[in-house]
């Protein structure tokens, strides 16, 4: 039997349309230096998973050898980050995955679909508010 945990929605008020609930989860991620917690958003339009600069020193990584890249959103803004390796926890589940550790303290940390969305079956259960994740069944392939 796999472990599975579950998360509620995070509520948050928008001022043009009320109350929303987002995929936002506690993450703790570990780098070399330290094992910080974090507040992810599950982001299954993101490619990357993202996190800030200065998070990204706190957990000892290194720009050493480490590709550096640029990702886009919605708007005409890029983000320049180096792939780190990092591990993440969900309560009892444990990753080994590579992390986006952007260049500038970008306000948000984003858990993408590169790497964890591999790793994990999850589900959004918006009716039910809540968010499932599990290790998946058959990891997926790269």
């Amino acid at each position: 039997m796999s472990t599975s945990v579950t998360f509620p929605f995070l509520s948050v008020r928008s001022e043009s349309l009320g109350v929303l609930r987002r995929p936002i989860i506690p993450v703790s991620v570990s780098g070399p230096s330290a094992t910080l917690p974090a507040w992810f958003l599950l982001d299954s339009g993101a490619d990357v998973s993202l996190i800030p600069y200065n998070f990204g020193r706190r957990l000892g990584l290194s720009t050493a050898n480490a590709p550096r890249y640029q990702c886009g959103g919605l708007g005409e803004g890029r983000v320049s980050y180096w792939f780190c390796p990092a591990a993440m926890a969900f309560q009892d589940i444990r990753l080994h995955v590579r992390v986006g550790w952007c260049e500038t303290d970008i306000p948000y940390f984003i858990l993408g679909r590169l790497e964890a969305f591999d790793l994990l079956d999850i589900e959004f259960r918006q009716s039910a508010n809540c968010i499932l994740l599990r290790p998946a069944a058959v990891p997926t392939q790269a």
